[in-house]
């Protein structure tokens, strides 16, 4: 099977580009893509019964990567973390500068 690996940090950083490859990955057009170019914001709908209160009501999210989590964390919880996922961290390109 085949798949295609998306990281958070990336689409966040670009969400047009990261769009883009998704959509080619599966051999569909990005016909009507470009007037997104540039744009940071998703429009969230109109969710009718449940869910995330963001998702209620017509409006715009911006698409900023969420670091509160890493500025309120204490270094030795970091430190912890960040050796227990050291496996994870050299396989998706954390450790090998394969950012993006």
């Amino acid at each position: 099977s085949s798949y295609l690996s998306v990281r958070y940090e990336d689409f966040c950083r670009s969400p047009f580009q990261v769009v883009s490859k998704i959509l080619n990955s599966f051999g569909v057009a990005r016909e009507g893509l470009e007037p997104l170019k540039n744009k940071r914001f998703l429009n969230m709908g109109n969710h009718v019964f449940s869910g995330n209160p963001v998702r209620f009501g017509n409006k715009e999210m911006k698409i900023v990567e969420d670091l509160e989590w890493k500025r309120k964390m204490n270094k030795l919880r970091k430190i912890q973390i960040e050796i227990s996922t050291i496996p994870f961290l050299w396989r998706y390109g954390y450790l090998r500068g394969n950012m993006g």
